[in-house]
């Protein structure tokens, strides 16, 4: 076996012959079993799994070896034979049809070889990750993109929520302007319904007081019917009512009817009394004498009243006019200042 066949082996095993090289080796193996033996080698070698075969470092000395040769070698000729872009398979070809590589042993060809071989593996394993680095790059990208517009979404619904805030903002300060004309409206309500229930208040105080002034008009007016009755009629006569040793300036004169309850008294000269005192009437008769209306006097001395007596005025003898607590009392307990008989 030749070292040029030797080269094809390998590069048969490798699957980069041209159909005429490889009915070279197919014949050649045909009649040769180590030949054969060796094919098998070298197949076994390429359908390894190159990731268990650790990686081969050349030694110093092969390295500088190859290097010389190569140098030696017609390198002009063998790059003569290349395509105008030839591949990295028609490289390796022509490198091991090369004088220099037909003068290694078959040994340091398989060397070669597996040096390759793992230089493929770990190239396709470069391709592989940068493969890899290249989908996660786009999968960051398409991330990227899908984080932008996420965060332009949520840009547009922060710009939006702004916008309400914005508005709410504006609506609370228009609600406390409001708030505040409502407060002020209300307060002058308040001040306002003050003001009427004070016009009210003294509307119904002058109410009182014209039903007072009223009450006192009827009762005045009835007084002054009973006074006029009194005095129109034909059986009326006055009574006079000098002072007593007690009053002797004072004096007073009493209209009556026998047949009657009321007659009217006129007094004058009578001395003011102290606020615990006051003048009462006294109705006279044989063993005893009944009360009848208190009065007290102006600065004058002066008064005039009606004198409601319980029974009609003929069942007594005289009158009299007496000075007691205030209040009158049942019992004559004072002096007596005015004294009138009423028996003709």
């Amino acid at each position: 076996m030749n070292n040029q066949i030797d080269n094809l082996l390998a590069l048969y095993a490798l699957g980069d012959l041209t159909e005429e090289e490889i009915q070279q080796v197919e014949q050649y193996i045909a009649t040769r079993p180590g030949a054969r033996l060796r094919l098998e080698e070298l197949k076994q070698i390429v359908a390894a799994d190159l990731a268990d075969i650790p990686p081969l470092t050349p030694s110093d000395q092969i390295t500088r070896e190859i290097m010389l040769r190569v140098e030696k070698d017609a390198v002009a000729r063998r790059l003569a034979r290349l395509p105008a872009n030839p591949t990295l398979w028609q490289r390796l070809r022509h490198f091991w049809q090369s004088p220099l590589f037909t003068g290694m042993g078959f040994a340091l060809a398989a060397f070669v070889a597996v040096w390759v071989l793992l230089l493929l593996q770990q190239n396709r394993d470069l391709q592989t990750e940068q493969m890899a680095l290249i989908e996660a790059r786009q999968t960051l990208t398409a991330e990227l993109a899908e984080t932008t517009n996420q965060r332009n979404a949520l840009q547009g619904e922060n710009e939006a929520l702004l916008n309400q805030i914005q508005q709410l903002q504006t609506d609370n300060q228009r609600l406390r302007v409001s708030l505040a004309e409502a407060d002020d409206a209300r307060q002058q309500m308040v001040a306002d319904l003050a003001q009427v229930e004070a016009d009210l208040a003294r509307v119904a105080a002058d109410y009182d007081t014209l039903l007072q002034a009223i009450e006192t008009a009827e009762t005045e007016l009835i007084v002054l019917r009973e006074i006029e009755q009194l005095i129109e009629s034909p059986d009326t006569h006055a009574v006079a009512l000098p002072g007593t040793d007690t009053s002797p300036d004072a004096h007073g004169q009493l209209i009556a009817n026998p047949e009657h309850h009321l007659a009217l008294l006129v007094v004058s000269a009578l001395p003011a009394l102290p606020e615990e005192q006051e003048y009462q009437v006294l109705l006279i008769y044989d063993d005893g004498h009944d009360t009848a209306d208190t009065f007290r006097v102006d600065p004058q001395g002066q008064n005039v009243l009606l004198i409601h007596s319980p029974t009609p005025l003929s069942r007594y003898q005289a009158i009299g006019v007496s000075v007691e607590p205030r209040g009158g009392s049942p019992q004559r307990t004072g002096d007596i200042v005015l004294l009138g008989s009423l028996v003709n």
